[in-house]
């Protein structure tokens, strides 16, 4: 249960567009390990690990955007079966009883040689790693539609432009909209899950034009009553919905309303259920069933 919260977590700071680095010491390398075992390689980008004194060798090490280590001269995790051999010394290390030498804050922290390694290494984890939302995180409003099942889910966002009458639809086959762009666009349009799928307006508030925006679901492959997590996020404003889809329809699937927005020209949005701008299903039709 303790590693299941805590791959949650990582996962939030990911999909918040947050870099994540972990520090982890002695047995709580396996916790680290068990936690971002279910965390999609495409996200591991945005991980740094940071293992000190670990008894794991971290199979899935190549996976991560970052990975370093540090053991200690006379560890006593060097007498159980160490996952590495030392690879450091500090100023108690070469000269203190082996069974003195472990404890994180009195045996690394507390020491100058180890502190600054450490310390360097965070430097480095922070250069190093990235995350693909990091951008996004600073846009103005972000919609992710988030799924757990294998199976496609795909996100659709109707725009219009209310000064200017102008309408247009951002789905996997049109990322920035079409007829033409107006607002955001789609980051990963042919995602197959369990995943995830972000529209983004990268605007920030004060220049936000006024707008209506339609926020649906097609499901093109995952079982019917199955949840879709869709989160809408608008300046320091976030609301959370709960989808359950219909049943996968043929072509391009059938369809779930989310929520309607309407953003005033001053860049504040509220939600509505009464956007009018008339929405056209992709080539080949859709079951517009479903609902929150």
């Amino acid at each position: 249960m303790e590693v299941t919260k805590f791959r949650v977590a990582i996962q939030q700071d990911i999909d918040g567009g947050k870099k994540v680095i972990i520090v982890a010491h002695s047995q709580g390398n396996f916790f680290a390990q068990r936690a971002l075992e279910g965390i999609s390689p495409v996200d591991l980008d945005a991980v740094g690990v940071l293992a000190i004194a670990s008894p794991t060798p971290y199979p899935e090490r190549g996976l991560y955007g970052f990975f370093q280590r540090l053991t200690l001269e006379h560890d006593i995790i060097l007498t159980t079966n160490p996952a590495f051999p030392a690879n450091g010394v500090n100023e108690i290390s070469a000269t203190a009883s082996r069974i003195a030498i472990h404890g994180f804050v009195e045996s690394y922290l507390n020491q100058p040689t180890s502190r600054q390694r450490i310390k360097q290494m965070l430097q480095a984890a922070n250069a190093a790693i990235s995350n693909p939302l990091a951008l996004e995180s600073g846009s103005y409003l972000r919609i992710t539609a988030k799924w757990f099942e294998a199976g496609d889910v795909d996100l659709f966002v109707g725009e219009k432009d209310i000064a200017a009458d102008l309408g247009a639809e951002v789905y996997w086959e049109f990322p920035n909209g079409v007829p033409q762009h107006l607002f955001g666009y789609l980051d990963r349009s042919e995602q197959v899950g369990p995943g995830s799928e972000s529209y983004v307006v990268c605007s920030k508030a004060n220049l936000l034009r006024g707008g209506c925006f339609v926020i649906r679901v097609y499901n093109k492959g995952i079982p019917a009553g199955s949840q879709v997590h869709v989160t809408v996020r608008a300046g320091t404003r976030i609301w959370a919905f709960i989808v359950f889809v219909p049943a996968p329809g043929p072509d391009f699937g059938s369809i779930a309303w989310v929520t309607d927005l309407r953003c005033r020209g001053d860049g504040t949005i509220t939600l509505s259920n009464d956007c009018d701008l008339e929405v056209h299903p992709p080539p080949g039709g859709i079951d517009e069933t479903g609902g929150k």
